[in-house]
C-alpha cells in the first residue's frame, strides 16, 4: 500500500512539473482525488472530500489545472461545473470529440472515449471555436 501511494505521488508530482505547475500539498491531494475517481468532480465535491481545505484554494487549484490542461471543464447542464482529467491530445486526435455521459439519477458525469464526429457545414460567416457533447441517461449503477 505504501509503495502504491509513493508511486502515485511521484506520478502526480511528475505530471505537475511537466505542466509547469508547482506541486504544492493541496495540488497533489486534489490531483490524486481525480486519479482515484472514475467520474468528474465539482468544486463542491472537492470541498466535501477535503473539508480541511478552503474553497478559494480549491477553486484556484481547479483553474490552474484547467489553464495548464491537466483537467478539463465539463458543462453537463447542472449549475455547477465539473472537472475531469484531460486526455493527452496528439495530432491525429484533433478531429475527435471528447464526449461525456451524465447520469440523470446519481448526477455523476464520466468521460467517454474520444469519438469521430463530423459536423455539417456551419452557415456562412459562422466559425466553430469550441464544442462539447454530453450524453444524458442512466448509468449502470443506477439501472
Amino acid at each position: 500500500m505504501l509503495r502504491k501511494l509513493f508511486w502515485m505521488n511521484n506520478k502526480i508530482i511528475s505530471i505537475l512539473e511537466t505542466k509547469d505547475v508547482n506541486p504544492t500539498a493541496v495540488r497533489i491531494v486534489v490531483l490524486e482525488l481525480f486519479f482515484r475517481h472514475k467520474h468528474a468532480l465539482s468544486l463542491q465535491d472537492l470541498e466535501e472530500k477535503l473539508p480541511w481545505s478552503d474553497k478559494a484554494s480549491l477553486f484556484r487549484t481547479l483553474k490552474t489545472f484547467e489553464q495548464h490542461e491537466i483537467l478539463h471543464k465539463i458543462d453537463d447542464g447542472h449549475k455547477a461545473a465539473k472537472y475531469a482529467l484531460s486526455v493527452e491530445h496528439h495530432d491525429e486526435h484533433h478531429h475527435l470529440v471528447h464526449p461525456h455521459f451524465h447520469c440523470v439519477k446519481c448526477h455523476k458525469t464520466i468521460c467517454l472515449d474520444p469519438q469521430k464526429l463530423h459536423f455539417s457545414t456551419v452557415p456562412k460567416g459562422f466559425q466553430i471555436t469550441d464544442y462539447s457533447l454530453v450524453i444524458k441517461g442512466v448509468c449502470k449503477d443506477c439501472v
